[in-house]
């Protein structure tokens, strides 16, 4: 099959989804989310540094079809980390962050959904932990870090529906963040992992 045949299948299925019925026009939707992580991998040269994290996401957003399995729209998401750390400088560190994020839906008929999302916004990261005395002063203590954040993530769902309008959707995503920070010490860091979400969808 040569490249202008694939173009004009993919035109015709393209627009077999455009022009089908839309059952709804728009959909407001909120979600939580949480995933547990524990690190506890050993390093020979030094003590092991542990840690065990929790972290909590909220996303509200609004969504239009543009044909009638497909819907676009943006979410206002924030995002709570808890991390306790063992055998460190710091004794736990507590984000939080707000970004604005774009998404698309794509809807099965039979209740499957994907959804794709892309974020960008702002995080402040607290660590906490006790000033150590050493020979020219104090080092560590509590300190405020400020980063950019830039990010997506990607997921399978399942809408379980109540009624015609308002259904229930768990959903599983993978999420990829990167923490650029303001200042120039290169603390910069990623953030990677999979997310367990139960939300809420009212569909009109």
């Amino acid at each position: 099959m040569n490249r202008k045949a694939i173009l004009i299948i993919s035109l015709q299925f393209l627009c077999a989804l455009l022009i089908a019925q839309k059952e709804y026009n728009f959909l407001i939707s909120g979600s939580l989310g949480y995933r547990y992580s524990s690190d506890k991998s050993e390093i020979t040269a030094a003590p092991s540094i542990e840690n065990q994290e929790h972290l909590i996401q909220a996303n509200p957003s609004f969504g239009y079809f543009i044909a009638k399995r497909i819907a676009i729209g943006i979410g206002i998401e924030y995002q709570y980390d808890y991390i306790k750390y063992d055998k460190h400088i710091y004794t736990k560190s507590i984000g939080n962050e707000i970004a604005l994020s774009p998404f698309l839906r794509y809807y099965t008929s039979f209740g499957l959904f994907a959804i794709a999302e892309f974020g960008c916004g702002r995080s402040i990261i607290n660590l906490i932990g006790n000033p150590i005395p050493t020979q020219t002063g104090y080092f560590g203590g509590p300190k405020k870090i400020s980063y950019k954040i830039a990010g997506y993530s990607a997921g399978i769902g399942y809408s379980v529906g109540f009624n015609s309008n308002l259904r229930i959707e768990p959903l599983i995503k993978y999420i990829n963040i990167k923490y650029n920070e303001d200042s120039e010490n290169d603390k910069d860091f990623k953030r990677k992992g999979h997310l367990l979400n139960i939300g809420f969808a009212y569909y009109f």
